[in-house]
């Protein structure tokens, strides 16, 4: 689960500044190693020391020790592994427990399945890609949103008249 992006080094002892992108900004403070997800998989390194620095993070990561190494990182994001992520309260989930579910209507129809999740300033987007290959939105309310089972890996949806 990616929890934060890095933004710049910091300093001169290969700090970087990094943003969050979690609900949870204040565990960042508390990691002990992050995973480094560059595009050619991720690799685990030890996170020495984290402090807050206004809506950032300095961090200081084991093996980066000059700010040109730390440069180098810009753009890159962390993660930490799901079985570290907060338990959620009963119906809420992360974008990364959606993305890839199944879809379909309470009568068994397919709808097709979930590819990204789009965070709207009221309710979320669920993005699927139809079985012809179109995508259609489907907003995550109440309405629409039957049931999500993310052990079952799918979610029942009354797709609005307009669909």
């Amino acid at each position: 689960m990616i929890v934060a992006e890095i933004t710049k080094g910091h300093g001169v002892r290969g700090a970087v500044r990094v943003v969050p992108v979690t609900d949870f900004p204040d565990r960042l403070l508390a990691l002990h190693a992050v995973i480094l997800l560059d595009g050619q998989g991720g690799r685990a390194v030890r996170v020495e020391s984290a402090h807050a620095a206004g809506r950032f993070v300095v961090m200081k990561l084991a093996g980066i020790d000059t700010p040109e190494a730390a440069d180098r990182l810009r753009g890159v994001a962390l993660g930490i592994p799901a079985s570290e992520v907060r338990a959620l309260p009963p119906g809420q989930f992360y974008v990364f427990q959606i993305v890839g579910l199944r879809v379909r209507t309470p009568q068994g129809a397919p709808l097709g399945q979930v590819t990204d999740v789009l965070r709207t300033g009221s309710n979320d987007v669920y993005v699927v890609r139809t079985p012809e290959g179109g995508e259609t939105l489907l907003p995550a309310v109440g309405d629409v949103i039957e049931a999500i089972d993310v052990a079952a890996g799918e979610i029942i949806a009354r797709p609005p008249e307009w669909m």
